[in-house]
């Protein structure tokens, strides 16, 4: 006599894959963000490595405070809607790059001189006897954080996963 399984409970495994979902992708979507300043540019169809600095500085490109990496969370996390934000006021500028100008103050032009008697280079001395009112400022994009044909890859490749062990339970 053979014996007859019973049939899957294919409803309660959907409500078991709906309710793991949303956490696992936004887990993996906060991940591949933060990699970004791990790997020093971000990952769409292709990696695209971020413009180098022009300054001898030591850290890693946005990585000196780990503020903004470290500011990266999960704000929204449903089944039909995921977001991973940064409430940092200058994150907008780096992720996408811009120009800006800011006043030049006596304030600064006392810090040129402090600098140029320090360190004797004359770009310091330039800085302080310019005649401009305002310093042009040019952030280059240095994008961490946005549509992702590599994180939408392997968020496919998640949900499948998640399906599949759900069913052979």
């Amino acid at each position: 006599m053979s014996k007859i399984n019973p049939a899957p409970d294919f409803e309660a495994m959907g409500k078991a894959i709906l309710k793991q979902l949303p956490h696992n992708v936004s887990q993996q979507a906060l991940s591949h963000f933060k990699g970004s300043f791990r790997k020093q540019g971000f990952t769409d169809y292709s990696f695209i490595a971020w413009p180098k600095r022009r300054d001898d500085l030591s850290h890693k490109i946005l990585m000196q405070s780990n503020n903004l990496m470290n500011d990266l969370k999960v704000r929204a996390e449903t089944i039909n809607h995921i977001v991973i934000a940064t409430e940092l006021p200058y994150a907008d500028i780096h992720n996408n790059g811009g120009k800006f100008s800011i006043p030049i103050t006596q304030k600064m032009r006392n810090f040129f001189w402090a600098m140029f008697k320090s360190t004797g280079k004359e770009s310091w001395k330039w800085m302080a006897l310019t005649k401009k009112k305002r310093f042009p400022i040019r952030i280059p994009q240095r994008q961490f954080i946005g549509n992702s044909a590599e994180l939408n890859k392997n968020i496919d490749n998640k949900i499948m996963e998640t399906i599949i062990k759900q069913f052979n339970k």
